[in-house]
């Protein structure tokens, strides 16, 4: 009976033993081990997220800057502005089209570390910085899209040279090439103020639709002055014509800057600005956390002998 007793009571403490130990490894893989093999991951993940978005928003918000810069009478200018363009609508294209993965970015329930309260700080931080990030790419979007516009119609403009169009023909002997020409030119002119009337406003769309108007008028007295064999008419004319055409790129550079240089594109850097910022916090304390965690070891809970 003793005997019996015994092997109950050893029975019994084996298996208090064994509980205790197996609910001593559960809380040890669940509060320290899984913990730190998680973190390294999901801290990773969050600098990548930050990293690749503050990378396309440096890019994004230096060719904004440059293309506030521009110089409006180098020689370069078509060429330098078209490729800022493209790369900041490149970049504002990329940057909403590409949604960077963030899903195993998450709260990490363990033994408290610093590694630990900056991932779950930044679990919780890092949507609304994704949010801000669109909010700015879809605004500048837009005023992208205004400012490409304005630049399509006066790459029209700057294409045109009436002077090797119309300088070197005879208003007798070329009479019906600088009809055809001016005819042609005349059309176009239409064509860029009926679409800049119904795209866009302000003073200064208004000042480019006057002068438009008035090119137009030029050609048709042009067309009116060679028809007449106006010798001296129509060389006063080639002349007014090219003023004009100056004229109306001078004012077509004034529409371009007062879209980079509107309180929209300021308020706009400004946001891009503080973002920034925010990114590189950020990315500064996640690289610190990630150095601390191999400085980190894993402590035994408890040192139980049975």
């Amino acid at each position: 009976m003793l005997l019996l007793d015994m092997r109950k009571h050893i029975v019994k403490l084996l298996f208090s033993s064994g509980t205790t130990f197996l609910l001593i490894s559960l809380g040890f893989y669940f509060f320290i081990l899984k913990p730190k093999l998680e973190l390294p991951s999901t801290l990773l993940e969050a600098e990548t997220a930050i990293a690749e978005n503050h990378l396309n928003l440096v890019q994004n918000r230096l060719s904004i800057m440059d293309l506030a810069r521009l110089d409006p009478y180098s020689l370069t200018l078509s060429t330098e502005k078209e490729e800022l363009l493209n790369t900041a609508l490149a970049t504002n294209t990329a940057g909403l089209e590409e949604v960077v993965d963030t899903s195993g970015v998450k709260k990490i329930i363990g033994k408290t570390s610093e590694a630990i309260a900056v991932n779950n700080e930044i679990a919780e931080v890092l949507p609304s910085l994704l949010d801000q990030n669109v909010d700015i790419l879809q605004r500048q979007e837009d005023l992208l899209t205004k400012l490409t516009s304005i630049a399509e119609i006066n790459s029209n403009i700057f294409k045109y040279n009436p002077g090797a169009d119309l300088g070197q023909l005879h208003p007798i002997q070329d009479k019906e090439k600088i009809i055809e020409r001016a005819s042609s030119a005349l059309l176009g002119l239409n064509d860029i103020r009926f679409g800049l009337e119904d795209s866009f406003g302000g003073a200064t769309a208004d000042k480019m639709v006057v002068k438009l108007e008035e090119a137009g008028l030029l050609f048709q007295n042009l067309i009116k002055t060679v028809e007449e064999e106006d010798v001296p008419g129509a060389g006063k004319l080639f002349d007014d014509i090219a003023t004009q055409f100056i004229d109306m790129r001078e004012i077509g550079l004034e529409m371009e800057l007062s879209i980079i240089r509107s309180p929209e594109i300021l308020e706009l850097l400004k946001d891009q600005t503080n973002l920034l910022l925010e990114y590189e916090y950020w990315l500064e304390k996640l690289d610190m956390a990630q150095k601390t965690i191999s400085s980190e070891t894993v402590e035994p809970i408890l040192n139980i002998n049975f």
